[in-house]
């Protein structure tokens, strides 16, 4: 996906270099990961933590479906948006809630608080947000909502439902029923990020260096 498009394009401006190896981000899995506890008629908790642009990650499709769902159901779910705006905007709602900038430390615990994470996919191609392996490592269901490149950066992510422009609210209240409750285990999370740990990445640099 977005390691070939980078690679292609450090090819293209650099044709006189014929070895390139693109290290993907990497993620400290023991930061994020949390052991979800069944929820005993509290409100569900769905966050988004991270920022958007202007032209790359904008809210738009989010707040329309948060929207779009039916009262009754919404009245059972909190909506929690957490980071920058940077040119877009996001009005608070009897639906939705922006608490602006968090540090780093704060978003770490918000993200393992909420019970579904809100993923915002990027309208352009060369470099996918270190914030989709964080996603990941929760190991937590994901509502992701695709930007209109149509593609997702979690094809091998289980837990996951793919938000388009097309999707029925009823299609996002079931998931949302359905797997609310749910984690993938902790040797799942470990499958789907080989290669993307602080210790695989580290090895890879090393491998390099011995090159």
């Amino acid at each position: 996906g977005s390691e070939m498009c980078i690679r292609d394009r450090y090819k293209n401006a650099h044709s006189d270099i014929s070895k390139f190896v693109v290290i993907p981000h990497l993620v400290n899995i023991d930061d994020f990961y949390a052991n979800s506890e069944p929820k005993h008629g509290d409100k569900y908790r769905i966050g988004y933590v991270g920022a958007f642009h202007k032209g790359i990650r904008e809210p738009d499709l989010v707040v329309e479906k948060i929207l779009g769902l039916q009262d009754q159901f919404a009245s059972q779910c909190q909506f929690d948006f957490y980071g920058p705006l940077n040119g877009t905007s996001l009005s608070d709602s009897e639906r939705l809630v922006y608490h602006g900038v968090v540090e780093r430390y704060e978003a770490l615990g918000l993200m393992k608080s909420f019970d579904i994470i809100i993923n915002v996919e990027n309208e352009s191609c060369p470099m996918s947000p270190s914030k989709i392996y964080e996603c990941m490592a929760t190991g937590k269901p994901i509502l992701n909502f695709l930007s209109s490149t149509g593609l997702s950066s979690f094809n091998n992510y289980p837990l996951v439902l793919n938000i388009g422009r097309d999707t029925h609210s009823a299609q996002i209240e079931k998931f949302i029923i359905d797997s609310v409750n749910k984690n993938l285990s902790r040797k799942n999370v470990d499958e789907i990020l080989t290669g993307k740990t602080l210790s695989s990445i580290g090895d890879q640099y090393l491998s390099l260096v011995g090159d």
